[in-house]
């Protein structure tokens, strides 16, 4: 192949990439959503993290984002007083303050895990550990979760890692938390927050204690039942595709189903198709279809 052709092939797919991105971002505007970075399929290696976890910035990025439903009005940052950024992190992880537990390690063992904070943790006249169990012990006095314990988590005083208990006595929830840690989880996670940025759903995103993970919360402006907040995390589900063209289909005025949608495709194609029940959303698909 000589110069010449090459330079006319070149010129052709730079046309070509021109025209699809005029195309992909007439149908973003039809469809009412912001524009975003595509994850190619296969592309772990090139898949960067570092936009995705805190920075200086964090405590100001969450409390003006807020909770699902409704902005949280506070201008917490980095130069806030500790006493504003602890509400600020109570008024987000909220759950069981009647009790809390507490992270341990036994290192001989190779072992950790988690067991509530009493206050008569081995103290020899109260506690008869390890022949009573805390949970069948008389004496167990739990700690609350209060402003002095959260204070005292984030400061890692006392070795302090504080674990909530999210789910409330009246099998209620503030937040929703879905963990990332097997396969790709890197292009999972990414791919999580480009949907839920398509759809305005805020979203907050942490890497894990490990570091071979990532935490994915959700919270609610007020509790709702867990049970569909279980439904919530059940119903998410990350497939990767090539070659898929994105279409959206509105039943009954509230199921929306979104996608790669081909009911005349064969064998070889790639389908990855989402199912929403959201009266909202399929609302603004029917305005964007009346324009």
């Amino acid at each position: 192949m000589t110069f010449e052709e090459l330079l006319e092939k070149y010129q052709a797919v730079l046309l070509e990439n021109g025209i699809l991105k005029e195309e992909i971002k007439s149908l973003n505007t039809k469809l009412g959503v912001s524009e975003h970075r595509a994850i190619p399929y296969g592309s772990s290696d090139d898949v960067s993290l570092d936009s995705l976890f805190p920075t200086p910035n964090t405590f100001s990025e969450v409390s003006n984002h807020g909770s699902v439903g409704k902005p949280l009005q506070s201008n917490i940052n980095s130069m806030s007083d500790p006493e504003d950024k602890i509400q600020l992190f109570m008024s987000l992880f909220k759950g069981r303050d009647d009790v809390y537990a507490k992270r341990w390690e036994n290192k001989k063992k190779g072992t950790n895990g988690y067991s509530q904070c009493c206050l008569n943790e081995w103290k020899s006249e109260l506690c008869r550990k390890p022949k009573v169990k805390c949970t069948a012990c008389s004496n167990k006095a739990y700690a609350r979760l209060d402003e002095k314990a959260i204070d005292d988590h984030l400061r890692g005083r006392g070795n302090l890692v504080a674990g909530i208990y999210p789910l409330c006595l009246d099998d209620t929830c503030y937040f929703l938390a879905i963990d990332f840690d097997d396969g790709e989880w890197q292009k999972d996670i990414l791919q999580l927050r480009e949907v839920c940025s398509e759809f305005d759903f805020p979203i907050a995103i942490e890497r894990s204690r490990s570091g071979n993970g990532a935490h994915a919360w959700i919270f609610f402006e007020s509790p709702i039942v867990a049970t569909l907040a279980r439904k919530l995390a059940a119903g998410v589900s990350l497939i990767f595709k090539s070659n898929i063209h994105q279409k959206y289909a509105v039943i009954d005025q509230r199921i929306v189903w979104y996608g790669s949608i081909n009911l005349l495709s064969f064998g070889s194609a790639e389908e990855s198709i989402m199912r929403l029940d959201s009266p909202n959303i399929a609302n603004e698909l029917i305005m964007s279809m009346d324009k």
